[in-house]
């Protein structure tokens, strides 16, 4: 700009030279220059505001420097119309409207007219650049043997495009004579100068019906068209108040193309549909309806873009199995017009696009993670006229479970404890099976226990040791080997054993009672079980003594008879019977012989603890009950090898030692216990056992 060149030339000041051009103002001053206040002869200017004959009062800027954009910004409004309130430091801003870089370029104007028609809004006129330092106290001059200057610097209300504030001023320099004024932005809001001040003004009544046409711009998408400028009237003045249509006529001098025209009925400025991308121009007059003769006029800018293409990130997710993990990533993009599409980049060979149906694919197989794709959409038929996004596909495995099984078999022949550890497993919510699965053996509690890997069966081989037996298998997907999980099969080993119909019975003497005895499982050879006298205080001989068993009648009971001989007391006995065979666990029956002696009127007594047979130790607990069909019980008896221990008095019909018996106080080997119950006409009734102490 010629300004620009023309200042540096003659070393103009930071300020004017930075303010003039829409830069910064903190500059500092170049070397062997003295930069001073105002002059002394101009000082008092600064209490005199300047009437622009349009119905504003100007502030003087000299009042206001040393503050920010932000700091104005807090006490006044950016509208050039509402006036400020409150105060910066010192300063009081009341009532000052805050300028607009527009209102600031309409004062310029008076100055220098052809700033109203500059794209930069900045115009070099020495004459227009002392005219301002005329009537504004300069805000910083300098002079030096070879040079000097004066400027004017301020804030406006307005933004730039990308949000910066304007700021404005102008002034002059020589030698060689140069100067001017403008607007231009300033990249620091918060930046402060000693130079630099606000444009701040106030209605005084001073316009005379000054009418002011101001330019404006705009801008509309093609090929939709529309409203460029909403109404040009907005920034027009008309005695200091906004011009309506109330109170000028509008008319339409001028357009770049047929297609850009101005409706005079409300001021806007619109577009026909289908007008060509490109910058077109229009003016306008707006005269006093009703003094025709004073006019004004004022030009406007319209841009017309290209239709809008706006490509919007997208996010999506697919199995490692493969699939498409976003269906169309034109389904939130917008455009108005046929547009083109096509792949960017892909952080993953098995991600791509399909540019016929808008898909991000993944292909079967794509490791787990997250990936992304960027494509393009542009135009038709501006393929300049493009957009681009951003697609996130996270890649994920195949939910992949096993679950845990659980089985039992009879040891002595093994077999097959869980048909397949498969049945309850799943991938992806679906049966898993060998054909989507590999099945392998992680470990084996026990070697007679194990999985088949081509049936998926847990096998227990015959003999195998009883008990509880774990194996642990994995599951991987056949796809994605790396997708696996583990589960265990708990086996139960089930050994041979001998059942009994029964474990107790109760016979009178003389009389015949039996129980039945077979085998838990098929034997793998014949199998003899004994059933022998073990210990009581009568005698039995069980009949048969010996059974054999094999593995085509292992599962048919065999009955056992057994008839106590009569004796010549009045007391109930008791025998345990050992059913037993080598390496199986042996069994105990219980046989309760009842006295048929003792008179039906007796009570009956009956030990419940210990067992008859049962080996002791430490304190016991010794317990039993009483029962009578025509009295009441009302104690119970205890004795030791015939020696009274203990009496429990109570006619509950239960009994027992309360600390219970110490087995200790008699030597270890087999004792006779009795209880005696006693009835409340003095009658008794007695039962023994016979227990083995090992202490």
């Amino acid at each position: 700009m010629r300004l620009m060149s023309s200042l540096v030339r003659s070393a103009a000041p930071a300020a004017l030279l930075i303010l003039a051009a829409g830069c910064s103002a903190d500059v500092a001053a170049p070397s062997l220059r003295t930069v001073v206040p105002p002059r002394p002869d101009r000082v008092t200017v600064a209490s005199t505001d300047y009437s622009d004959g349009a119905g504003k009062s100007w502030r003087q800027p000299i009042t206001t420097v040393g503050v920010s954009w932000n700091q104005v910004a807090q006490r006044c409004p950016r509208d050039g119309l509402t006036p400020c309130t409150g105060s910066i430091g010192a300063v009081d801003y009341t009532g000052w409207v805050w300028a607009t870089s527009s209102q600031l370029v309409q004062l310029m104007s008076r100055w220098a007219p052809e700033i109203l028609t500059s794209p930069t809004y900045s115009v070099n006129n020495v004459f227009a650049g002392i005219a301002i330092v005329s009537v504004f106290t300069p805000t910083q001059w300098f002079a030096n043997t070879y040079s000097s200057s004066e400027s004017v610097a301020g804030w406006t209300a307005s933004l730039d495009s990308i949000g910066a504030p304007v700021g404005g001023g102008g002034g002059w320099s020589t030698p060689p004579h140069a100067g001017g004024l403008g607007i231009g932005s300033v990249a620091n809001p918060d930046a402060v100068s000693s130079a630099r001040g606000v444009f701040l003004w106030r209605a005084d009544g001073s316009d005379g019906r000054v009418i002011v046409a101001a330019n404006d711009s705009g801008a509309v998408a093609e090929p939709n068209g529309g409203t460029a400028v909403a109404n040009v009237l907005a920034n027009d003045l008309l005695a200091g108040a906004t011009a309506t249509v109330a109170l000028v006529t509008l008319t339409q001098l001028t357009s770049s193309s047929s297609a850009v025209s101005l409706d005079v009925s409300d001021g806007s400025v619109d577009v026909a549909f289908g007008t060509p991308a490109g910058a077109a121009s229009l003016t306008y007059k707006i005269c006093e309806t009703s003094n025709p003769s004073n006019c004004a006029q004022a030009a406007v800018a319209v841009a017309i873009s290209g239709h809008l293409i706006d490509a919007v990130d997208d996010a999506g997710s697919a199995y490692t199995g493969g699939g498409a993990a976003v269906g169309d990533v034109r389904g939130n993009d917008q455009f108005g017009v046929p547009v083109s599409m096509a792949l960017v980049s892909t952080s993953g060979a098995g991600i791509s696009l399909d540019p016929a149906d808008g898909s991000v694919d993944v292909a079967a197989g794509t490791a787990a993670g997250s990936y992304t794709l960027v494509y393009r959409l542009c135009e038709i038929a501006s393929p300049t006229n493009c957009d681009t996004a951003t697609v996130a596909i996270s890649v994920v495995n195949y939910v992949i479970d096993a679950v845990n099984d659980q089985g039992a078999v009879p040891s002595a022949t093994g077999g097959i404890a869980v048909a397949n550890v498969l049945a309850n497993d799943y991938l992806n919510f679906a049966a898993a099976t060998l054909s989507r699965v590999t099945l392998s053996l992680v470990a084996s509690s026990h070697p007679g226990v194990t999985l088949d890997l081509g049936d998926g069966s847990v096998d227990v081989a015959p003999q195998t040791a009883s008990g509880m037996h774990v194996v642990t298998y994995s599951i991987c997907e056949r796809a994605m080997p790396t997708n696996c999980d583990q589960a265990t099969a708990t086996v139960a080993v089930a050994p041979q054993s001998i059942v009994v119909s029964r474990t107790s019975l109760t016979v009178k003497e003389g009389a015949t009672g039996s129980f039945t005895v077979r085998l838990s499982q098929p034997p793998i050879a014949p199998v003899t079980v004994s059933v022998t006298f073990y210990a009581g205080t009568a005698t039995l001989a069980p009949t048969p003594a010996s059974i054999t068993f094999t593995p085509s009648n292992w599962n048919t009971p065999v009955a056992v008879s057994v008839k106590p001989p009569k004796d010549s007391d009045k007391i109930d006995n008791a025998v345990t019977l050992n059913v037993s065979a080598a390496g199986i666990a042996t069994v105990s029956v219980i046989v309760t012989v009842v006295d048929i002696n003792r008179s039906v009127t007796n009570p009956t007594a009956r030990i419940a603890t210990p067992l008859n047979g049962q080996t002791v130790i430490g304190l016991v607990d010794f317990t039993g009950t009483g029962t009578d069909s025509n009295g009441i019980v009302v104690d119970g008896k205890f004795y030791v090898d015939g020696s009274r221990i203990y009496t429990d008095t109570n006619s509950s019909g239960s009994y027992r030692i309360p600390s219970r018996w110490d087995s200790s106080t008699v030597p270890n080997g087999w004792h006779t216990l009795e209880l005696r119950v006693t009835d409340d006409s003095g009658a008794d009734g007695r039962m023994t056992i016979r227990v083995l102490v090992n202490n």
